[in-house]
């Protein structure tokens, strides 16, 4: 999912066991939160670099952002890489890089709106969205 397609978010994450209206914050947003922002976050990955804001095929990185995100995301090939998916089978870093990214990524996001959530004035919202920052996840993802 890319950014361009955000409104086509699927409606069945707004039921259970993903959210539930009467749910309190930190378990709707340790769910649905870090699956939204797990989706949010596949479009600042490897992929989601070929395509720019409104969709069309376009890598939008410059050379030196690739090269950033090399660098950057070598410590989670090799974590990813260390580990025994069953018996002697190590999972391949390098294949999984995106998901794993986007599953840290979602977790970190969703982690962070709750604490913004929790640490502002404002009533509670109706709309579980309107408490999701979607619009920091670039900030976010280049600063780990």
């Amino acid at each position: 999912m890319t950014v361009a397609t955000l409104d086509t978010f699927p409606a069945g994450l707004l039921a259970a066991p993903l959210f539930d209206r009467s749910a309190e914050d930190p378990i709707n947003f340790g769910t649905l939160g870090s699956v939204a922002e797990h989706e949010v976050t596949h479009g600042f990955d490897s992929m989601g670099r070929k395509y720019d804001a409104s969709g069309n095929l376009r890598d939008w990185w410059t050379p030196d952002d690739a090269q950033r995100y090399e660098q950057r995301s070598k410590y989670l090939v090799d974590q990813y890489s260390s580990y025994v998916a069953a018996e002697d089978i190590k999972v391949n870093g390098k294949l999984t890089l995106s998901e794993n990214f986007a599953d840290g990524a979602g977790a970190k996001l969703a982690f962070r709106a709750f604490k913004d959530r929790t640490h502002s004035n404002s009533p509670k919202s109706s709309s579980f969205f309107s408490r999701m920052p979607l619009g920091i996840a670039p900030t976010l993802l280049l600063n780990t």
